[in-house]
């Protein structure tokens, strides 16, 4: 039996996911920078550097579009009926 305290001990249980803490980000203390324009810039900064290190890669994307084009294509053709070899014209 399953009383009505034991449900709430198992509701309170499930812990939310916390929010991200940018101190953990990267090992910066933003409580430092003062402004909220200084904690913007710095945030800009790490955010370019991130991106400059570590660049997309486009063949990838590429890839990957092309991939998307190709699942959609055939949702639809599913969704509608059509053949495959009809649209090869």
């Amino acid at each position: 039996m399953v009383t009505a305290s034991g449900i709430r001990g198992k509701l309170r249980m499930a812990v939310p996911p916390r929010p991200l803490n940018p101190n953990e980000l990267h090992g910066q203390d933003m409580d430092t920078l003062d402004t909220l324009e200084a904690r913007s810039n710095k945030l800009v900064e790490l955010l370019n550097k991130k991106f400059h290190d570590d660049p997309i890669d486009p063949v990838k994307i590429e890839r990957t579009t092309r991939r998307r084009i190709k699942t959609d294509n055939e949702k639809l053709r599913q969704q509608f009926g059509i053949a495959a070899s009809t649209e090869e014209k």
